[in-house]
């Protein structure tokens, strides 16, 4: 791997002016973490095979890849990884987080924490290899929706979420690898906003995950959504459009319309969109849209 890539992951990017830049996906199946190591190294087998057949499709139509990656896949790292173990796969013998990092344009840490000790702690051995072989990583923050029970990796409210978000940027700028945040989900954080209102400062790049599809044909909800996305400086949005039972691409085609019409408002925004779809739908559908929107 040459640094170079990571000036090929750029110019991809800048090549997709903001509307969609590319595709992701979140496979948890491959981790190289035991007990069961056969069952591992199938799967993996399997996971790499699909992210090769990913990236190579992207590619092809001018778009990124990037994969949700645990930051317990290192061998060795961080202490949940003591079972962890290396997997052979293109002639090379390295840990799951190593080969995602070689597979895709870009890694996106989704494991959480609300200190920056211990998301440096996590995020540190995917910065430092993706340093050294020209890859981007992206790194995952969550806050709890309003009114729900705290879990111990989210953050209580907007503010500490942005404060958390402050830190790491400033502590990560060290690494070229480094290219932003994200956040666990969008729907927590809307809320957030709507329930403890923050003020800032905000901080960019950071994309969120998911998307109530309603917002592509609510008109209302829509400007709620992206007075609310622009106040925070979000640049990306993780969408799957084929999900639930009112799909976004391949379903109504008004909805369709309505979706690629979200997107170009978006794009005005300069906010990019990033598909979670499958390789079927991606090559027959997704693509298809994209080019045409």
């Amino acid at each position: 791997m040459k640094l170079a890539n990571l000036a090929v992951i750029l110019s991809l990017l800048q090549a997709a002016s903001a509307k969609v830049i590319g595709f992701t996906i979140d496979d948890e199946s491959c981790s190289g973490l035991g007990p069961n190591v056969t069952e591992q190294l199938a799967a993996c087998e399997r996971y790499f095979d699909e992210l090769k057949n990913w990236t190579q499709l992207a590619h092809g139509a001018g778009l990124t890849m990037s994969a949700d990656a645990g930051t317990g896949w290192v061998c060795p790292g961080t202490a949940e990884a003591t079972q962890c173990v290396n997997i052979t796969y293109g002639g090379k013998n390295a840990s799951v987080a190593e080969h995602v990092v070689d597979l895709v344009d870009t890694t996106v840490l989704m494991d959480y924490d609300t200190t920056l000790e211990k998301v440096t702690d996590r995020a540190e051995p995917y910065l430092n290899y993706a340093d050294s072989v020209g890859k981007a990583v992206v790194i995952g923050l969550a806050v709890v929706n309003p009114g729900d029970e705290k879990q111990w990796w989210q953050n209580a409210n907007e503010k500490d979420l942005e404060d958390l978000m402050g830190q790491v940027f400033t502590s990560m700028k060290v690494h070229k690898s480094f290219t932003g945040t994200a956040v666990f989900t969008s729907g927590s954080w809307y809320n957030q906003s709507l329930a403890t209102p923050y003020t800032g400062p905000f901080y960019t790049p950071v994309s969120m995950w998911y998307i109530d599809p309603s917002v592509a044909y609510n008109t209302t909800l829509q400007q709620s959504w992206l007075t609310f996305a622009t106040t925070r400086k979000v640049s990306g949005w993780y969408v799957a459009p084929h999900h639930g039972d009112r799909p976004l691409i391949g379903g109504n085609p008004q909805d369709q319309q309505a979706f690629c019409a979200l997107i170009k408002k978006a794009d005005a925004l300069g906010i990019d969109f990033s598909f979670f779809s499958s390789l079927s739908d991606a090559n027959t559908q997704d693509i298809p849209f994209i080019r045409s929107c």
